[in-house]
């Protein structure tokens, strides 16, 4: 079992196209990826300060100090939420109309206001300061009517909150980064893992005699069939293991995508998904019928169409997914792959993970178990 486990990895080491697809493909794509998403994340989803017109003076009235004080507060620091600019109505409508600041707020009739050219999220993130204050500015009106006694402690403390404000703080949910565009590295993560199958529908030609001379030759030897299977699935998971760990350590090292600190759940989550791979194709091998290039071909596809709906093509296919039909994410192996290596970047507890691992490891042992059970059982009148 030993030479015919070393036979069959050296065997599919040397095969150019299975090496170029599961290893070459995945990293190239990934390069690309970098290439695509580190602009738009760095003109979409970078937060800097956001420029604002304050057309406002402490003359207008109480109400209007309060809220300079406000913007004072937070425009200052390293993480200043803010860059106002002090200036009269007209300029600040001529720079709103150029785009060289977001919006404008200014006071009337002892009310302060908002005008934006557009919706956005800097524009939101203004909306809500606007909002706050004027939550802030009722609530201590309510006070003044109800219990003036109170009304210098709740200024005091109201005033004291603001100016420990960060208004630009990262916050995570989790334990880790919830970036929009990592997604669909862990997607191509996951297809890199299915590719897997292609080496298991190669090893899956090779043991049946009416494919292949070399199937033919395989078959009439002494060795036991099970024997041949349990070695080439060994070998061909083996490779696509291994594979899996350089791409990981592409994508992590070189392009610094996020796997988070656990570099061992990350590497069982890989080893998982080879064999989940590997077994997929061993599955559609002894099933499927026809000459290998046509067979092949349609291996490709449902690899993609599963990679697909999990997100590497569209982005919120998976969310689309688990609002209609969430039942395809729980048995589709692309999505309970990216799911895997997502929840060991995000999330505190592992409960997410497990089921995901468990699913997967379920789906691996029913193709195994139905793919042994074809292959072992299949005659010939001649070889």
């Amino acid at each position: 079992m030993a030479q015919s486990y070393k036979y069959a990895f050296l065997t599919m080491v040397k095969n150019k196209s299975l090496m170029f697809w599961t290893l070459a493909f995945p990293i190239i794509l990934g390069t690309f990826f970098h290439i695509a998403f580190g602009s738009i994340i760095a003109n979409t989803e970078s937060f800097s300060q956001i420029p604002a017109a304050v057309v406002i003076s402490e003359d207008e009235g109480a109400e209007a100090q309060y809220f300079l004080e406000m913007i004072q507060a937070v425009s200052q620091g390293d993480k200043a939420l803010l860059l106002p600019r002090y200036i009269d109505l007209d300029e600040a409508q001529e720079l709103l109309a150029e785009g060289e600041i977001e919006g404008i707020f200014y006071a009337q009739g002892g009310e302060i206001n908002l005008i934006v050219s557009s919706p956005g999220l800097n524009q939101s993130v203004l909306k809500a300061i606007s909002d706050s204050f004027v939550r802030i500015s009722a609530t201590v009106q309510n006070i003044a009517e109800m219990h003036p006694e109170q009304i210098a402690k709740t200024i005091e403390t109201l005033s004291g909150e603001t100016n420990k404000y960060e208004a630009n703080k990262e916050i995570y949910l989790g334990k880790g980064e919830t970036d929009t565009m990592i997604n669909y590295f862990y997607a191509l993560l996951a297809m890199t893992c299915l590719y897997g199958s292609l080496f298991g529908y190669v090893k899956a030609m090779d043991i049946q005699a009416n494919k292949s001379p070399l199937a033919a030759r395989r078959c009439v030897s002494p060795s036991k069939k099970s024997a041949m299977i349990l070695s080439d699935f060994a070998a061909a998971a083996s490779i696509q293991f291994i594979v899996n760990l350089f791409v990981v350590a592409y994508l992590g090292f070189v392009l610094g995508v996020n796997f988070g600190e656990q570099w061992a759940l990350v590497a069982l989550t890989s080893l998982v998904g080879s064999i989940m791979g590997v077994s997929l194709g061993m599955f559609v091998g002894s099933f499927m019928k026809g000459d290998e290039s046509s067979a092949s071909g349609i291996l490709s596809a449902i690899i993609l169409f599963l990679c697909f709906l999990s997100g590497l093509m569209y982005g919120n296919m998976k969310d689309v997914i688990e609002q209609n039909v969430p039942i395809i994410n729980r048995i589709n192996p692309a999505a309970l792959l990216s799911d895997a290596y997502y929840c060991l970047v995000v999330y505190d507890t592992y409960s997410r993970y497990i089921i995901c691992m468990v699913s997967m490891l379920i789906i691996s042992a029913i193709f195994c178990a139905a793919s042994a059970f074809v292959l072992r059982r299949k005659k010939y009148a001649s070889i």
